[in-house]
Formats: structure tokens, sequence, C-alpha cells
């Protein structure tokens, strides 16, 4: 293989990987704003025993991982949460 062919596929690569950035970015500023948010209601309600509903549905939006299935380990993961931001 020649230089310009390296060349050649590795501007092909980078073109397409440019291409397809705002896509990836809008996405992930998507999922930052839901964190941010998510964070800032588990910070106000650090005392409480049990999580309001506007903080479960934050939740839900941030956990999106598939052993997150049931109300249970939503609310398991919350308290999880709220115990590491006190350990901070």
């Amino acid at each position: 293989m020649k230089i310009y062919h390296i060349v050649w596929s590795m501007i092909a690569v980078l073109s397409f990987l440019f291409i397809l950035t705002p896509y990836y970015r809008k996405k992930e500023e998507k999922k930052n704003k839901l964190e941010r948010e998510y964070y800032s209601l588990l910070k106000n309600e650090m005392d409480k025993e049990e999580p309001s509903k506007e903080l479960i549905e934050a939740a839900k939006k941030v956990h999106t991982s598939n052993y997150i299935d049931t109300d249970e380990k939503l609310i398991a993961q919350i308290n999880n949460d709220k115990q590491m931001m006190k350990a901070i």
C-alpha cells in the first residue's frame, strides 16, 4: 500500500467523523442537560427520606440502562446517588 492510499483513507475516515460530530454533540448536550437537572433536584432533596415524583421522573431520563427496570431499583439508585453526594 502506498502512502497516498493511506492518506486518502485517513481523509475519508476523518471527513466521515466530521460529518457525524454534530449529531453526537446534540445528543451529548441533551444528556448533560438532563444530568444537571437530575443532580440539582437530588441536591435539593438530600434530607428527604422519600424522593419526589419530579426526582423519579428525572432519574428515569438519566438512568436508562437495562438493569434499572423497576421503580425499586430506580429508588435504590437515587438513594445510592444521595449517599455519593453526601460523601463528596
